[in-house]
Order: C-alpha cells, then structure tokens, then sequence
C-alpha cells in the first residue's frame, strides 16, 4: 500500500475505549469548529454493532464518501479490552478498502486532550482500569488554542510511558519529585480519590471524560508528526492481560444445568 506524505484531506477519528465511544471527521487544518464530533454514551463493549452505521452517517453529514477518506487515525487503548478491539478492527476493514493510512492514537492522550483550557503543562490522565489499578500516562500540554508553527510541534508531548499499577505508585513519581504538582484528569481519579493526597486535590479534574474534541486533537497530532501503523501487526495496547487469559472466568449469572442432559 503507498502511503500519502501530506497530511492535508479527510480525517476519521475513533476510540471505543472507553465507556464513551467517540468519533470526529474533518479536513487537517481546517478550524475545530468545522470538525464533525459524533458520542455514543453507552458501553464501549456494545459499540460494535453501531459504530459502522455512525461512521456512515458523519460521511453523509459531511458530504463526502468514505472513499475520500486520507487517513484513520485509531485510539487503540488502553481501555475496555472488547472496546479497544472493536476500534482497531473497524479501522483495519476501513484502511484495508480505501487504501489509505492508520495511524495509532493512545487513548490516554485523548483523554488528556479533552481537559479544559486550564489544564496546562504537566497532565497525568488517568483511566479506571478495575482490580484497584489505573491506566495512566503523563504528558506536557501546552495552551490550547495557541498558534501553530511550521515545524507542526505537538500540542501534546509525551513525558511518560503509559503504565497500569495504583494510583498511589503512580502518584509518588510526580508528587514527590519536587517539581510542581500536575494536573490529575479522568474517570481514575474519580474511581480512586481515596488515594490522592490533600496537597493534591486542587489539581484534580476528575470530570473529565474522552470528548470527540479531545479525539480529534490528539489524531490531528498523530498525523502530522507520526509514521502509519503496519496493519498487519497494529492491536490495541492493553497493558496487562485479560481475565480470560489469567483462566480466571466469572459467570455473569448462576451456572444452571440442563434438565436434558
């Protein structure tokens, strides 16, 4: 497949997950505002029947084909295992008909994106990722809104790589460090606010959730300053293994034996 060198043309965004799936459709370079945001407040995990047909409905509301397409760009976790999966198939089946490029969005880079305009400079975004563990990844983010240079320097830099433990391991990096305290975003912090300190609290946006906004930058970024996914090895990054494959499997209800066997 020849992969395109300009970052100009249709973009489709998607990240399903979270609980929220979102999804974004715009031209790189064009205003914000004129960007197509799409959310779908039920769980990640059901996204797979409804994702194709609100793909195809922002298209139509765009007025263009999904042909036109230049590039996917795909949130690829962490997050819900099933979620996550539903997103990096559906923008393999997209890629793989249109011809054109993937590239991976972290997740956790666009729940970081979708934090308000004073959320600057060092931003841990953190995720509920259950067993008593966060998904979590610090970035550097800088104003929104500022002005964009020709070198097409990120928004969003990293300054961490992503980790999943507690939130109290992963607090004692930053709070401790004696550098000043971050910015702490997203459901995890909700999810475990036992765990932050009092001295902490101030900086705590618990509130924020993954917006199709925050999507659509962190895709934006990815394409102008990242290389494409080679489809063939690009899966969603889960950061630890699932239930199943621990051998650990909980019936969702009470196992019942068949009176005809």
């Amino acid at each position: 497949m020849t992969q395109e060198t300009s970052t100009s043309g249709w973009l489709l965004a998607l990240d399903t997950s979270t609980p929220r799936s979102a999804l974004a459709l715009g031209r790189v370079g064009a205003p914000e505002e004129t960007v197509l945001l799409d959310v779908d407040e039920a769980r990640a995990n059901q996204a797979s029947s409804q994702l194709t047909p609100r793909i195809e409905a922002l298209a139509e509301r765009a007025g263009i084909a999904l042909r036109e397409l230049s590039a996917i760009a795909c949130g690829r976790g962490p997050g819900t295992f099933t979620g996550s999966r539903v997103a990096v198939a559906t923008a393999k089946g997209l890629a793989l008909a249109r011809g054109c490029p993937v590239y991976a969005v972290s997740t956790l880079a666009a729940l970081a994106s979708s934090a308000p305009p004073e959320v600057e400079g060092l931003t841990l975004a953190l995720l509920d990722a259950r067993r008593g563990e966060v998904y979590s990844a610090a970035f550097h983010r800088a104003p929104l809104g500022r002005p964009r240079t020709e070198s097409l320097s990120r928004a969003l830099s990293w300054r961490s790589q992503e980790r999943c433990g507690p939130l109290r391991d992963v607090l004692e990096v930053y709070l401790d460090s004696g550098d000043p305290l971050p910015w702490i975003v997203g459901p995890g912090a909700r999810a475990h606010h036992e765990q932050i300190p009092e001295r902490a609290r101030g900086h705590v946006r618990d509130d924020v959730v993954l917006t199709p906004a925050g999507l659509w930058r962190a895709a934006v970024d990815a394409r102008r300053n990242d290389a494409p996914v080679a489809l063939e090895s690009f899966d969603a990054e889960y950061l630890r293994v699932s239930y199943a494959e621990m051998g650990i499997n909980t019936p969702k209800r009470p196992v019942t034996r068949s009176p005809y066997v």
